[in-house]
């Protein structure tokens, strides 16, 4: 059956959410796994925390926002920080995908920041953002630090609270 507002009260008897530290405890046994008083779920591999309820998996954030806000988050919910496992309540905020996308770390390639791939054929840092569904070149730089600096100013422009930068208050990096 499809989640409704109501679910607020059924997960309400089994878990306390302190919004200062993001934590979801329990107040009674939902199974043989769960210890009253400590912290439910675990960390998935994709870094989120997760909990078993009756029978099914939450991510723990979306049970977080329903415990503060008495009702399911519509679709998307963003870390702000990007760690996906820091479920404070400051930290979350509804989102579209897009946004949402725009806020991922830097994962893999041949560069340390997001934006930026080594162009190994010219021997020059290359800058782009995805934009539109498409990428956009951003230009070719000798160094890697003077791409990653244009790809956060085509960010903000872009994106503004949204976007993860290299560096920023979000990220910072020297």
């Amino acid at each position: 059956r499809p989640m409704t507002d109501s679910d607020y009260l059924v997960f309400s008897e089994y878990l306390d959410y302190d919004p200062f530290t993001g934590v979801l405890i329990w107040k009674q046994r939902n199974s043989n796994r769960c210890v009253v008083g400590q912290e439910a779920g675990f960390v998935n591999p994709l870094g989120y925390r997760c909990l078993g309820f009756k029978g099914k998996q939450y991510l723990s954030h979306r049970v977080a926002w329903l415990l503060y806000y008495k009702s399911w988050p519509p679709d998307f919910i963003d870390h702000k920080d990007g760690n996906r496992s820091n479920n404070k309540i400051d930290n979350l905020r509804l989102c579209t995908k897009s946004q949402n996308n725009q806020n991922r770390m830097v994962t893999g390639g041949s560069s340390e920041y997001k934006g930026v791939c080594w162009d190994g054929s010219r021997g020059l840092w290359m800058a782009s953002i995805y934009l539109g569904g498409r990428n956009k070149y951003l230009g070719r730089f000798t160094s890697e630090k003077e791409a990653a600096r244009t790809y956060d100013a085509a960010a903000k422009e872009h994106f503004g609270e949204w976007a993860r930068l290299n560096f920023g208050v979000l990220n910072e990096k020297t």
